[in-house]
């Protein structure tokens, strides 16, 4: 997505992790080297917190202890799949180690040169993951376990000199904790990697590679878990969170804890050293490191829609030409860009042999770019001004929940003004205020029902006429409400596309630039979950959070036709898996769950590996 922030210091830095994520998720040789750069590049803010003069210790850390170590695990799943744990130390391991080995055949802790060989050698479908931690939560645990390790003698003599620096300071105090702080920031202290960046796991070790497939957060660890799963359409295992924890010192913890709130420049050179971890993990930055030009690089990298284009290893190759084709429609389509339309039109035609499978149909397909010209004088779009002066431009997509948030945005903003799209565009695009474009998506078939019902409501009042004259004609052969003139309606959708005002047309070809304005979306969220989401939009802007009221302006047209409509596509999967296949991208890149009826391949792969390469920088909320 287009970034407009004018610092250059922040643009710079932005970028830079762009490559970090880009080639340490792919796990690819560049990723020490960018790591090295990036390294470089945060030291001397380092430094400028804490008033020193260091040299920097860089990444690449000795991998080589890890060689006889059993500290990654592998196993097979109930369904065939081979499960690879790349284990980042401190975030989790031992606990994901005993849950995964009550749900895995063969399961084995193996070193990482082991598990990576077994991994790349298998004929099975094959999965890697792993567990990330927030950065200073994780530096604290990582701190409290070094102590652990230093008063056990764990670990001697990697630990020796670090121990001598230590007990000339008391056991459990916070001038021990700023003892080991010092020591951290002169030369990275663990060869065992408890306190190094977690990206730095990521690299190849001794030539072999092993890119992430899936990435959860130990913050989440139990809805993660059962996402790692569902995306290899698995039965979700419980998560036991109590297997194997441990903790080698709450008083430990406590002392680095009151250390760091003993001064804001103590976070903030951690927040530096660990800004890969938050950018690229999607990390909140602690109040104290919320300046700039850090605030704004990690803003950048947020906003960015495709961060990287991770090895796809699926072996289905239509699946795999179909997830390429669905990243180049994001990527053009959530920037905005006159690409959009195109590559839209192309996977229009992708999918439309497998709509005419399910119907067994011979129709020629119907294309994005429906004639937008009618949106002209329609006052579907709106514009306001924040209580904190930043200009909000919201593009509405129909039946999306565009009324209630048009009634919620009037309340909280000045200026507020119902526009059509070329005039809220231009404003937006002329303003010297900081602004944020933004929108909200629907479930797809749950859209296609609500659109249904709204158009069934326009052809039986007339309004709209004459767009929607020759579909009254249709339909007024079958009783109202019925699922025989549901059946009718779907039939006439796939040969036309209906509705010139949208309704029901792919979300995304709502995002195409018109008259050649464009405008991208800064934040996308979604009306299933609306009110968490309004506060979401709010907080990226640092404000205060209104409140949101589901209930403003919300109308419905016809429980009768929804209904009838749920109950023609429930009766036959073709329907519903037709409707999947038109509504694709819309899928895919705003992560909806497919239906159960959809779960099929090419479809199911094409839109895993999607979700594969989109942990980062995305701006669905």
């Amino acid at each position: 997505m287009g970034i407009r922030v004018d610092d250059g210091q922040s643009q710079k830095l932005a970028a830079l992790l762009l490559e970090v994520r880009k080639e340490c998720l792919r796990a690819t040789s560049s990723c020490l080297p960018v790591l090295e750069t990036l390294r470089l590049a945060v030291w001397p803010h380092v430094q400028a917190e804490i008033n020193g003069s260091l040299s920097p210790w860089m990444p690449g850390w000795n991998l080589e202890p890890l060689r006889g170590i059993l500290a990654q695990a592998g196993g097979v799943s109930g369904m065939g799949t081979k499960m690879a744990f790349r284990h980042i130390f401190k975030a989790a391991g031992d606990t994901i180690f005993a849950n995964l080995q009550g749900v895995t055949t063969d399961f084995k802790q193996q070193d990482y040169q082991e598990l990576c060989n077994a991994f790349h050698s298998t004929d099975l479908k094959h999965i890697a993951f792993t567990f990330v931690r927030d950065p200073i939560s994780r530096f604290i645990s990582g701190y409290s376990e070094i102590e652990y390790r230093t008063r056990t003698g764990l670990d001697w003599p990697i630990f020796g000199s670090l121990a001598k620096l230590l007990r000339e300071y008391p056991v459990g105090s916070a001038v021990r904790a700023a003892a080991f702080f010092e020591e951290f920031l002169r030369s990275g202290i663990d060869v065992n990697g408890h306190v190094r960046p977690q990206l730095e796991f990521l690299q190849p070790l001794s030539g072999c590679s092993l890119p992430m497939d899936f990435i959860g957060k130990t913050e989440r660890a139990e809805g993660h878990w059962a996402k790692l799963f569902e995306l290899q359409n698995e039965t979700v295992p419980e998560f036991d969170s109590l297997l194997a924890l441990h903790s080698h010192g709450w008083r430990d913890e406590q002392a680095m804890k009151t250390f760091l709130a003993s001064s804001a420049k103590y976070m903030r050179a951690l927040c530096w050293l660990y800004l890969g971890d938050f950018a690229v993990f999607e990390y909140e930055l602690p109040n104290e490191c919320r300046q700039e030009p850090m605030q704004s690089a990690v803003a950048m990298l947020r906003r960015e829609p495709l961060f990287l284009q991770m090895g796809i290893r699926v072996d289905d190759g239509q699946s795999q030409k179909l997830a390429a084709l669905l990243l180049e429609v994001r990527k053009e389509c959530l920037r905005a860009t006159s690409s959009c339309l195109p590559v839209l039109e192309t996977l229009r035609l992708a999918v439309w042999p497998h709509v005419q499978a399910e119907i067994n149909g011979s129709l020629s397909p119907w294309m994005p770019g429906w004639n937008l010209e009618p949106l002209r004088g329609i006052l579907a779009q709106a514009g306001g001004v924040s209580g904190m002066g930043t200009k909000m431009a919201f593009r509405h997509i129909f039946k999306a929940a565009g009324d209630t948030i048009f009634a919620n945005l009037q309340g909280v903003t000045a200026d507020f003004k119902q526009q059509d799209y070329q005039e809220l565009c231009n404003a937006f695009h002329s303003t010297d205020l900081k602004h944020i474009a933004f929108t909200f998506v629907r479930d797809p078939i749950s859209r296609f029902i609500s659109g249904y019902s709204e158009i069934e409501y326009r052809t039986r009042t007339g309004l709209d006429w004459p767009i929607f004259g020759s579909l009254a004609k249709l339909l007024r052969e079958y009783p109202v409400g019925s699922a025989v003139r549901a059946a009718a309606f779907f039939e006439e959708f796939l040969r036309s596309g209906i509705d010139v005002n949208g309704h029901v047309r792919p979300q995304l070809e709502f995002l195409q630039p018109l008259s050649g304005c464009s405008l991208p979306m800064d934040f996308i969220g979604k009306t299933e979950r609306a009110e968490g989401h309004w506060a979401k939009l709010f907080e990226l802007q640092n404000e205060t959070v209104p409140e949101f009221d589901s209930l403003l302006a919300l109308h419905s047209h016809g429980r009768r036709d929804e209904q009838a409509m749920k109950t023609f596509l429930a009766s036959s999967a073709k329907y519903m898996r037709a409707l999947c296949w038109l509504y694709l991208g819309d899928f895919a890149v705003f992560e909806y769950e497919l239906p159960n009826e959809c779960r099929q391949e090419p479809m199911q792969s094409a839109v895993a590996m999607l979700r594969r390469v989109s942990l980062s920088g995305n701006p669905l909320a």
